[in-house]
């Protein structure tokens, strides 16, 4: 699942393009309610997000969630919930985090549900 706003069309789409080709479905849940987004999100095993409302709001509803931080500080504005983690670009470019990193941390939080 993918969330995303109006601005994020041409990504997710490109993304659901490549996870299709994988043979992975992917649903884009696109310009819900706050409240839409915060039971789906509720209900995930894993959230995955960059810095965004839609991160917070999940740490809010207390899901298992990775916030990825670029420029923005992590210890500052990551999940603040039980089962929030994040992770920090060393370089403050977030796509300069790594995928395995991503893995681990999300492999860490399941493993504690």
């Amino acid at each position: 699942m993918l969330t995303s706003g109006k601005i994020d069309k041409e990504i997710t789409a490109g993304i659901k393009k490549e996870l299709l080709k994988r043979r992975i479905e992917c649903t884009i849940i696109e310009n819900s309610s706050i409240r839409k987004i915060g039971a789906i999100i509720k209900n995930t095993d894993l959230y995955i997000s960059n810095d965004t409302g839609t991160m917070h709001v999940a740490a809010y509803v207390n899901a298992n969630v990775i916030g990825l931080f670029g420029p923005t500080n992590g210890y500052e504005w990551g999940p603040l919930n039980e089962n929030g983690m994040y992770i920090q670009s060393p370089t403050k470019d977030i796509n300069d985090i790594k995928v395995e990193d991503v893995f681990e941390k999300a492999k860490t939080i399941l493993e504690k549900h």
